[in-house]
């Protein structure tokens, strides 16, 4: 027995020793991988606190210079790759530098928008800023408008709250935003473009994928290309309709950044300008949807057409437009329960608005806003961003002291544009080169129904010697 009994506990201690040398072992593995995930983490911790203390003005929008009157401020324009990680090029762009110190007779004036308010199509010797600094300049009796201009390709409400937050350190006395066209494909819209980090490990997974091919870049030349409309080309979601959970997150979105733009601007005691969009109304829907009542947008375009043109009800042709419009399936114009939005927010909020839709219908030929007013389906031509500087001008004039020979009327807006054209023969040709690229895409690209129609550029382009652009309406009949 005694015998037996010790064969018993030997070969139980075993089994015990292996068992306890095996839980050993495991545990042991667990520890080791552990401390190995321990450590990565750490070690990325780590290089996060480096890049951050190393880079801490990289994801600033505003840089430090010395300049001619001491400190300068200048744009951080590499900070624009980081909206747009996988475009081939920085986003065509124009921001003014400005000084540090304010100094006490300015009017700090800073405008925020699209590629528009740098003057695109055209060089930015037709921006806003150089044709208000032409208005104010001559009209002002009291302060000095100092007018910055913060305008770059896919500008949206969310690139916009980003901004602000930043601008109040230089002192503004107004901040006068005009965006509304990127809200479905830009920043945070429908895009396929990896937006805007701070943090250094995402950004170098991102540039790996990018350059290994796994992420699918965007060629553009910020030369010739519009960004605004190879967004939407490229967008994961292309055709949106106005039922559709994202077409309502991004609307959502853009009244909520605009009310949160506006809130920051109380508390920091500013005054805020925001405004309502205009579009070219005469172009033919882009990538149209058929609605549940089956009525085809194309149909009701051209019934848009005959209202206007056979019929001369202007009141119709305008319905039937806006209806068409709003048809749209590839979103490069504005709904129009944004505007209607944009007005709501101004009203309840007491926001400064400035209504560039009522203005551009007041100046448009047919009361209609079309190829007069527009070089293509939102890029306003000259005589459109005439219009837009002036509105934006009485506003500045109200407040830094005005002569009554500032303020135009409608009937003088003609008369107006010719006075203050700085446009020049380059001008024109880029504009031309820049507008036929993009609508010649959109054709590649199939986003027109049965009409198979493009206008060409050379109709809204067309110069008159006496006063700038004059409407061609022939570049409205089908076929051309």
């Amino acid at each position: 027995m005694i015998n037996g009994t010790e064969t018993f506990i030997t070969k139980d201690h075993k089994e015990f020793s292996h068992r306890l040398t095996k839980n050993f072992v495991k545990n042991y593995k667990v520890r080791i991988a552990v401390s190995i995930a321990a450590f990565v983490f750490l070690s990325l911790a780590a290089l996060e606190i480096m890049y951050s203390i190393l880079n801490s003005g990289e994801n600033n929008f505003f840089l430090l210079k010395e300049g001619t009157n001491g400190k300068e401020v200048v744009f951080n324009y590499s900070l624009l790759n980081k909206y747009y990680n996988n475009v081939t090029s920085t986003p065509y762009n124009f921001c003014t530098s400005f000084d540090l110190k304010k100094h006490g007779n300015v009017y700090r004036v800073f405008l925020l928008g699209e590629a528009s308010v740098s003057g695109w199509p055209y060089s930015t010797n037709q921006s806003l800023q150089k044709k208000i600094e032409k208005i104010t300049g001559e009209n002002h009796k009291g302060k000095s408008a100092e007018i910055i201009t913060l305008s770059f390709a896919g500008f949206n409400s969310s690139q916009a709250l980003d901004l602000v937050k930043e601008i109040f350190e230089y002192k503004p006395d107004l901040i006068i935003i005009y965006t509304g066209h990127n809200e479905f494909y830009g920043y945070n819209g429908c895009t396929t473009t990896y937006g805007k980090t701070n943090l250094f490990i995402t950004e170098a997974v991102e540039n790996i994928f990018i350059r290994s091919g796994i992420i699918k870049t965007i060629s553009y030349d910020s030369k010739y290309d519009d960004l605004e409309v190879l967004l939407p080309l490229n967008a994961g979601e292309k055709i949106l309709h106005p039922d559709q959970k994202k077409y309502v997150e991004i609307k959502e979105q853009f009244f909520t950044n605009i009310s949160k733009i506006a809130s920051l601007c109380k508390e920091n005691k500013t005054e805020l300008v925001i405004s309502t969009l205009a579009d070219n109304y005469m172009l033919p829907p882009v990538g149209v949807m058929n609605l549940s009542e089956n009525i085809s947008a194309d149909l009701i375009y051209n019934n848009a057409r005959m209202a206007l043109m056979r019929d001369g009800d202007q009141n119709e042709a305008l319905n039937l437009f806006q209806k068409s419009k709003d048809m749209d399936a590839l979103r490069l114009r504005i709904p129009e329960e944004f505007g209607a939005g944009i007005k709501q927010i101004s009203s309840e909020q007491k926001i400064l608005l400035a209504d560039l839709k009522s203005e551009f219908m007041k100046q448009s030929t047919s009361r209609i806003p079309g190829n007069d007013l527009f070089g293509d389906y939102f890029h306003p031509n000259e005589k459109g961003l005439e219009i837009i500087a002036r509105v934006y001008a009485e506003i500045i004039l109200d407040r830094i002291g005005k002569n009554k020979s500032a303020v135009q009327n409608e009937t003088e807006t003609d008369q107006f544009t010719k006075d203050n054209s700085i446009e020049t023969a380059g001008d024109l040709l880029l504009a031309r080169m820049r507008i036929d690229r993009s609508l010649n895409l959109l054709k590649e690209q199939n986003f027109f129904q049965s009409s198979e129609w493009i206008p060409n550029s050379k109709y809204r382009f067309e110069q008159n010697k006496n006063s700038g652009f004059e409407p061609v309406h022939e570049s409205y009949n089908m076929g051309e």
